[in-house]
């Protein structure tokens, strides 16, 4: 949005989603929008853009849902199905579909519609219920668009189309048959028709919409909904019972046409009414309705792919007893000819012919030869270009990527396994490097040197009396030496006398455990500037570089350990292989497994990337005619070398005689000989041994026997050393391949070290990056605030010019309001000699004025203009539509036509003279005011946007001050990057900067010294424990023996009492003297008694003490269920106890918080949005009033 204030200037923009069509403005501070979707908005410069339509814009297609037709369904935007209520306009419900539709039909029968899409889908869905819309199923037709549907008439037929590619889609069939010839009643051509059971309506380009009942006799009614300049009517719907008409326009405007003078058939009304409440169509859309999906193998595939692949395989197997046919016919003349080929190549030279006679058909032959002669020729051509096209770029990725490195790629493999450790590729290090490290050594060590007496670090602790004695004397620069102080050593950084791990964690970097850390690196605090950071830069990669070359150096001896490996594992392999071979040698039961030897892959070996090995080719290399006769002579002469050696073999067939062609006797060699039968064992019948045979016989047998058991032994050592062998070849290839795993671990430490170099660099650098933003938004807001004030000047001296301009207009206004005493005495005194009857149809005649509306005229110009046309009678080019029909009226009013009879004609010239002297008053007084109005408006435009300025100029300087606020933050709270163990960090981490905001960093040293006053305190309180302990035992102790003799006295007690309280009874005195006299019968039965008694008294003490063993495992169970249920109960305190560690309640209150400001904002705004609508709703009132009242006085 642009304005002048002297010069256009850019005043506000707005982002908008879609591209800008039209544009509208009126005088006021807010545009009107239209974007190529339909879309209207309001945009204004305080607030955002505004939408001023619905869901009803940017409709593409609809349909109408039968039976009734109440409702109807749209398409919006291709991607919208919106539903609305025929009788009152209003939207029931909507779905997004899942991609671009193309057209959509409704079933005339049934209440749903078909949706087709790019993708070649057709979807039904459901309008039973038009408060939800339902996918009913889907049918996947084809992979192009389909951009026809239509259902026919019944509703049982569906046919889809795509007009591109020609492609028809009919689920059934149906017959149709010429009735006769129906005039349409169109003025253009090209038009579109739809029939219905009860209705039939047509549409054309010329805008029309015909209704026509079902057999076209009557003509119903004729609407016209859309104009033949926009392109006339697309579709049109009219429900079942004739009430309303539904078009939509090629211009995309969705009209509803009520129509009036036909009488609705209640009997039709019913019968659909209950059609649509009816079981049969609750049942219908309760059962599901099955689509197109295809299974198995024609899974994800098109109905039209299943076609055919079905057509395919209908024909081949119609066609396969001929295709056998033609195939047996073919092989029977294709053995034939062989024969006779075979039979030809067998026969005399004399009888033989060419096979070319052979061949059925030469001219294709001929024509094929020649082709693949061509094609081979080209071939060839096309692969030397190739080869020598391939040969220029290998060279010059050789030349420029390989030769010129100082360090090349490499990678280490672990052997059999997917480990890879790979090293790091450098440049040869070049001088001006070299120089320029060094001079930034040497200005290190200069700017050390110059501030040795000059250093602020506000961060230390400093007691105040130290600090103001230091105060009190100004800074000096060294006046020591610089060159003697070199020499000395004095500029080299000392060792820190603190541990190595604090060194680490306060340099941030690891990289002083691997290599010698350059003393000349900035301490963190000090980089404060670009500068100082691209000399640490410098620093940082020479560090890197030291690391690279520390780990090169661990990765090519890893290499070296891998060719060693890679020798002494072929040398194992092939001893394997070699006790494989001797072990299946003595027995029958073969080793058959292949041993495989590791091997070099390109990545370890780069120069076989540049050489291609024999071995490489897939096929065997060209050799050219020139070549092969040097490989022939080469091979003629190996052959006449081998046979002359051949020729002279004294010395070969010397070691055969004497030692059997070995120069040493193996015992392994030996046992594999066997030993050799006797003469009489292959001479003689067993039964003619004689003493010497059976002698030799049992020779053999022991020769046999010791031979087996030398050949057992012999398995038994192989099979030990092929244990020992491959326990040794495992542990081998385990060690090394765990070598690589740590040589990997080992680069990503290295890599670490590299990466915390370069972060404090760059954590430095993003820390002035964000200095400089501060100082640049600082500025940008500053010039912003500067160029607001201008404008406030001149919107300042701009209301004083207009409101001085609106004072001379009110002074005019209240000069021409005194003209009017003086035009009605003028008249008053022309016509005070006429009668009394004559003055009062003068004056009616006087005060008659032409039916005109000035609302369109918007300038005084204009209204100036034709007051002076009213004096002149000339036409002006000013003059608008409405002033000439306002001069037209006056005109007929000026006409001597329809006057009373007392009203002469020159009474009547003389009335006119003065009515028209009074309206040009009138109009004069008009355009006054109307620059009174327009002048207020532009002073209030020019007060809304002061004020606008204003308060963007308060919150430029809050933002001023918040800037400021950063900056100070920024330079108070310093990054430092620290390098701890994760152990050490007892902050939970989310890879977010503000979990270390209310971090404290504890020295190492405090926590030892707290842990040890801990162990101390500790060991203190172990012991007091134990002597507790020891003191409570022996209490307990001396307890429990006065608890037992307190016991044992008791018992005492009560055996004295229980003897005192028995009663010699008279069956006890009987026993007694039985006892005594020797009576046995009645003592055996007393004891007989007393035993019974103490059975009895034995099996219920059993049963108690069954009862009580029962009862105790029942308490055990429930022990060890609650010792259960206590771990379970502990683990769960343990994590409620972790949850609430994680917790935080400060964020949630936060966060609550917030949601709450914003939500009571969104709903303040929405309450001021409602009360400027009603007060805008108002003015709108109060001016059509103001239009009225302002009428009326006129």
């Amino acid at each position: 949005h642009y304005k002048k204030l002297g010069t256009w200037s850019c005043d506000w923009t707005i982002d908008l989603e879609s591209p800008v069509h039209r544009i509208a403005s009126v005088k006021s501070e807010y545009l009107i929008v239209n974007d190529e979707d339909g879309e209207l908005m309001k945009l204004t410069e305080t607030e955002d853009a505004l939408s001023l339509t619905s869901t009803s814009v940017a409709i593409s297609d609809f349909c109408m849902i039968y039976p009734l037709g109440d409702y109807i369904v749209a398409l919006r935007k291709q991607t919208n199905l919106v539903v609305f209520k025929v009788e009152t306009g209003e939207q029931m419900s909507g779905m997004t579909l899942k991609s671009a539709a193309t057209t959509i039909d409704a079933n005339p029968v049934y209440p749903y519609l078909a949706v087709s899409f790019q993708n070649g889908l057709v979807e039904l869905v459901s309008i039973y219920n038009p408060l939800k819309l339902t996918s009913m199923c889907n049918f996947h037709l084809s992979e192009k668009p389909i951009d026809k549907i239509r259902f026919f008439e019944h509703g049982q037929i569906l046919v889809t189309a795509d007009h591109k590619t020609g492609d028809i889609f009919i689920i059934e069939e149906s017959t149709a048959k010429v009735i006769r010839e129906i005039k349409t009643g169109h003025q253009l051509r090209s038009y579109q028709f739809r029939h219905m059971d009860n209705f039939t309506i047509t549409w054309g380009f010329d805008g029309f919409i015909l209704v026509r009942d079902a057999k076209f006799e009557k003509q119903i009614a004729v609407v016209v909904a859309h104009h033949r300049y926009q392109g006339g009517v697309k579709k049109a719907y009219v429900d079942a019972l004739g009430r309303y008409v539904v078009s939509l326009g090629v211009d995309k405007i969705l009209c509803c046409t009520k129509i009036n003078n036909f009488k609705v058939d209640e009997a039709l009304r019913y019968d659909q009414e209950s059609l649509l409440s009816s079981s049969k169509f609750a049942s219908m859309f309760r059962r599901p309705t099955l689509g197109f999906k295809p299974e198995g193998a024609y899974l994800n595939k098109t109905w039209l792919e299943v076609y055919e692949i079905e057509r395919v395989l209908k024909e081949e197997a119609f066609c396969k007893a001929e295709k056998n046919e033609i195939l047996e016919e073919f092989y029977s003349i294709q053995s034939t000819l062989k024969s006779l080929v075979t039979s030809n190549l067998r026969a005399a030279d004399i009888e033989k012919i060419d096979l070319l006679e052979f061949y059925l058909d030469t001219n294709t032959y001929n024509q094929r030869k020649a082709k693949n002669r061509e094609e081979c020729r080209k071939t060839e051509t096309y692969l030397k270009a190739l080869i020598e096209a391939q040969n220029i770029v290998s060279q010059y990725v050789t030349k420029t990527y390989w030769d010129p490195m100082g360090v090349r790629g490499k990678v280490v493999r672990g052997i059999f396994q997917k480990t890879i450790a790979t090293i790091y590729t450098l440049l040869p290090r070049n001088e001006a490097s070299i120089r320029r490290l060094a001079w930034v050594e040497e200005q290190r060590k200069i700017e050390e040197f110059l501030s040795i007496n000059c250093i602020f670090e506000p961060w230390l602790k400093i007691p105040p009396e130290e600090l103001l004695a230091q105060m009190k004397y100004r800074p000096k620069y060294n006046n020591q030496d610089y060159i003697t102080m070199q020499a000395r050593g004095l500029l080299e950084d000392t060792t820190s006398k603190i541990s190595i791990e604090s060194q680490i964690a306060l340099v941030g970097a690891v990289t002083s455990l691997y290599v010698e850390r350059n003393p000349w690196h900035y301490k963190q605090r000090q980089l404060v500037s670009f500068y100082q950071c691209d000399l640490q830069q410098a620093i940082a990669e020479s560090e890197v570089i030291k690391l690279k070359q520390h780990y090169n150096v661990v990765f090519n001896a890893m290499a070296e350990t891998k060719e060693r490996e890679m020798e002494s594992i072929k040398e194992k392999h092939e001893r394997l292989r070699h006790i494989i071979r001797e072990y299946n040698h003595f027995t029958d039961k073969k080793i058959t497994f292949e041993i495989e030897d590791p091997q070099w892959t390109q990545e370890e070996i780069p120069t076989m990337f540049l050489e291609v090995q024999e071995d490489e080719l897939t096929i065997t290399p060209y050799i050219s005619p020139s070549e092969q006769a040097i490989l022939d002579a080469k091979a003629a002469e190996e052959e006449r070398i081998r046979l002359a050696l051949l020729a002279d073999d004294f010395k070969e067939r010397a070691l055969m005689v004497m030692m059997n062609g070995v120069l040493e006797i193996k015992w392994e060699d030996e046992i594999k000989k066997d030993v050799p039968l006797p003469d009489c064992m292959i001479d003689k019948d067993p039964a003619d041994f004689n003493e010497e045979d059976l002698r030799a016989v049992r020779d053999y047998e022991e020769k046999v026997i010791i031979l087996n058991g030398e050949r057992e032994k012999y398995k038994n050592m192989l099979e030990v050393d092929f244990t020992k062998i491959s326990t040794n070849l495992r542990d081998s290839i385990r060690k090394f391949n765990q070598k690589t795993k740590d040589c990997v671990e080992y680069k990503m430490y290295i890599d670490s070290g590299m990466n915390q170099e370069n972060l404090r660099v760059n954590r430095a650098r993003l820390c002035q990056n964000e200095r400089i933003k501060l100082y640049l938004t600082e500025d940008i807001i500053n010039l912003t605030i500067r160029e607001n004030e201008t404008v406030i000047e001149r919107l300042q001296e701009t209301i004083k010019r207009l409101n001085e301009v609106l004072n001379e207009c009110r002074a005019n206004l209240d000069n021409l309001l005194l003209k009017e005493k003086v035009l009605e005495k003028t008249f008053k005194r022309d016509f005070q000699e006429f009668s009394t009857l004559v003055q009062e149809q003068a004056t009616k005649l006087y005060k008659r004025r032409p039916r005109a509306s000035f609302r369109g005229v918007n300038t005084e110009t204009v209204l100036l203009e034709l007051a002076k046309c009213l004096i002149t009678q000339e036409k002006s080019l000013l003059l608008t539509t409405e002033c000439i029909e306002f001069l037209k009226s006056l005109d007929h009013l000026d006409e001597f036509v329809g006057l009373p009879p007392t009203i002469d004609e020159h009474t009547f010239r003389l009335i006119c003279k003065h009515r028209k002297s009074r309206i040009e008053f009138e109009i004069k007084v008009k355009a006054a005011q109307m620059q009174i109005t327009d002048g207020e408006t532009t002073i209030a435009s020019c007060q809304k946007r002061l004020t606008y300025k204003k308060e963007k100029n308060i919150r430029l300087g809050g933002e001023i001050r918040k800037c400021k606020t950063d900056y100070l933050y920024l330079m108070h709270n310093i990054q430092i990057q620290i390098v701890l163990r994760r152990g050490l960090v007892e902050i939970p981490l989310t890879g977010d900067l503000a979990d270390f905001k209310d971090a404290v960093l504890v020295p190492k040293r405090e926590i030892e010294q707290i842990n040890a006053l801990i162990k101390v305190a500790g060991n203190m309180k172990l012991k007091t424990i134990r002597e507790n302990m020891a003191f409570r035992r022996k209490i307990m102790a001396t307890e429990w023996e006065h608890k037992k003799l307190r016991m044992t006295i008791n018992d005492l007690i009560e055996q004295m009492n229980d003897i005192n309280a028995t009663k010699f009874l008279r069956d006890m005195q009987t026993y007694m003297k039985c006892k005594s006299r020797g009576r046995k019968q009645e003592i055996d039965s007393l004891e007989q008694e007393m035993e019974v008694i103490a059975a009895i008294f034995e099996n219920n003490m059993r049963e108690k003490k069954e009862t009580l063993a029962s009862v105790e495992r029942q308490v055990q169970t429930y022990r060890d269920h609650n010792q259960h249920l206590d771990k379970t109960i502990q683990e769960l305190n343990i994590d409620v106890c972790a949850l609430k560690l994680k917790h935080d309640a400060e964020l949630e209150v936060r966060e609550s918080e917030t949601c709450k400001v914003r939500m009571e904002g969104i709903w303040r705004r929405s309450e001021l949005v409602q009360t400027i609508q009603k007060n805008h709703n108002q003015i709108l009132v109060l001016q059509t009033e103001l239009e009225l009242l302002r009428l009326r006085t006129y």
